[in-house]
């Protein structure tokens, strides 16, 4: 049998924020490395939003390769409703893509929901899926390891886990995987535990980073970088910052895109010791937050 010249790659992620476009970088690079090591010519395509590909993250993180991949613009930026229904629209829009364009191997850098929903509809009879299409899924929070979870999440994720149209997944949390090492051996053979898929930062001097930055050289810095969300507790990070002693050589330094709920709580206390940098911040940017 003839295969076909082309081996088309998608890499589906509606979602820009965070190091989302990060791993999507690191997965893109990988994957053209590998050309040189088939006959076939691999043609990647990266499914995302119109705003994404606006947007900071992707032209710092993708734009210099993006003569190196195809574009598929899908849905709108914004996922209206609850979780559910927000990743009921992922889901359509994935759907929709593999059902009317032909891909070899599809890669979910963002599984956590999709996959769940995705697991789920492929057990009704009768669901369309390309048979063909080999899938593979990084799952970032993996709950279902944790005892505190409800148990309708904990079936939807061990759903997922047990799939068997889902060919390979990435867990980056330990715990979870330990819980199915330990329950269920036999799913090791398809789920791998690996490192979080972002480029690591240089070390640069604590003196260096700072001044590089702005920030008080001499100060008892506590650093929060990244996405600043109530999910990720810094709303409670900052009330318990707000009730210790006054200290003027202790700050509270918050680098990257707030939540409306930070920013309402940061208002309220306008003359808290809080450095807040309320913008996305470059890879360089938040190796050296890290480091000061």
């Amino acid at each position: 049998m003839t295969l076909p010249t082309d081996f088309k790659i998608l890499v589906y992620e509606r979602e820009h924020r965070g190091h989302r476009f990060s791993t999507v970088r690191v997965l893109i690079e990988a994957l053209l490395a590998l050309q040189n090591a088939t006959e076939r010519k691999l043609v990647i395509v990266l499914a995302t939003t119109a705003a994404a590909c606006e947007s900071e993250e992707y032209a710092e993180q993708l734009a210099h390769l993006a003569d190196r991949f195809e574009t598929r613009l899908i849905g709108d930026d914004r996922l209206t409703g609850s979780g559910l229904q927000g990743a009921k629209q992922k889901l359509d829009n994935l759907l929709k893509l593999v059902r009317t364009e032909h891909f070899d191997h599809l890669y979910l850098p963002y599984g956590d929901g999709l996959l769940q929903l995705l697991a789920l509809r492929l057990l009704v009879p009768g669901a369309r899926w390309p048979r063909h299409l080999v899938t593979e899924a990084i799952v970032m929070r993996s709950n279902f390891g944790y005892p505190d979870v409800s148990l309708k999440s904990r079936i939807a994720s061990v759903v997922a886990m047990w799939c068997p149209r889902i060919d390979r997944l990435h867990l980056i949390d330990p715990l979870p995987y330990e819980s199915i090492a330990n329950r269920w051996p036999a799913l090791t053979q398809r789920i791998n535990l690996m490192p979080i898929p972002i480029a690591p930062g240089v070390p640069i001097a604590q003196a260096e980073a700072r001044k590089s930055l702005g920030l008080p050289l001499d100060a008892k810095l506590v650093v929060c970088v990244g996405v600043i969300d109530e999910r990720k507790g810094v709303d409670a990070l900052i009330n318990a910052f707000l009730a210790l002693p006054a200290n003027e050589e202790r700050r509270l330094v918050l680098a990257g895109r707030h939540s409306l709920k930070v920013l309402a709580i940061l208002n309220q206390t306008p003359d808290a010791p809080i450095i807040s940098i309320n913008r996305y911040l470059s890879d360089d940017e938040l190796n050296c937050y890290v480091n000061a």
